[in-house]
């Protein structure tokens, strides 16, 4: 276990407690959390590289704790109504496609899915739109454009899977 590993074991924990504290009807100290994870995501993949402590288990688990939060906070949002509920369910559709096809490529050709730029600006989006359509204010106007910002991010969430196919599904050719 290094430093980066501990972050992102960290994020995996945070999960259940962003969930809880949502729920029990606490947004501010939720969105706390959420925050914390947002930040220690960029934190521990920095850390890994600048300190070559890359692992396999954080080439795994980091990915997972960032899809865990996002779709844990997008279905709490959705469950108070701040989102509809066709965004976490469509994202819940494409990480699952991502996860089998990472695993397979891990698997079956030894392969390691990286983040690509139509991926890094999807999580962009999606926190833009999450600050946006979070119930921390009252602003309708921020509320319905944070709704535009997930939709954008979704869409290029389902571009960085056509990347990943093209790139590793078809020899030679890549869309990104």
């Amino acid at each position: 276990m290094n430093v980066p590993n501990v972050l992102t074991v960290i994020r995996v924990l945070f999960v259940p407690i962003f969930a809880w504290l949502y729920v029990d009807g606490r947004p501010i100290p939720a969105l706390v959390v959420y925050l914390v994870c947002a930040l220690t995501d960029a934190l521990d993949g920095y850390l890994a590289r600048r300190l070559n402590q890359v692992t396999d288990f954080g080439k795994l688990v980091d990915p997972l704790a960032d899809k865990l939060m996002l779709l844990t906070i997008l279905f709490c949002l959705t469950w108070s109504g701040h989102v509809h509920w066709w965004i976490p369910a469509a994202l819940l559709l494409r990480d699952c496609y991502q996860v089998v096809g990472s695993a397979y490529l891990l698997k079956r050709k030894n392969v390691v899915v990286y983040a690509r730029l139509p991926g890094k600006i999807s999580t962009c989006l999606f926190i833009l739109g999450i600050l946006m359509v979070y119930p921390w204010h009252e602003q309708a106007l921020l509320a319905q454009a944070g709704q535009w910002l997930l939709v954008a991010a979704l869409v290029f969430a389902v571009v960085s899977s056509v990347c990943y196919t093209c790139s590793f599904g078809i020899k030679g050719q890549s869309a990104c």
